[in-house]
């Protein structure tokens, strides 16, 4: 479950002159990464990143085992050219 409030707090911290990026490593579900990148992508500045962590899992090496994790998550996001998750918002 993702925490709408801290989103929000998130949001109402940021100045207008803040360079943000994020780093998101919770709950590796694909479905959660999903949501976690519709909240957390539009508080990323311009040309800053926004990070998935342990895309390597359910296969990709590692923990094959796993099932649908933060990789096939992005794979909605049609960002597959970026298989280290290491997204760069440039709009």
């Amino acid at each position: 479950m993702i925490d709408s409030s801290a989103a929000g707090s998130f949001k109402s911290a940021i100045q207008p002159n803040d360079r943000v990026m994020v780093s998101l490593d919770s709950d590796h579900s694909a479905e959660h990464v999903f949501r976690e990148l519709q909240r957390y992508a539009p508080l990323v500045s311009k040309g800053c990143y926004l990070v998935v962590e342990d895309t390597n899992i359910n296969g990709h090496p590692v923990y094959s085992s796993f099932g649908p994790g933060p990789k096939e998550a992005l794979e909605k996001f049609k960002l597959t050219v970026a298989p280290s998750g290491f997204l760069r918002r440039v709009r």
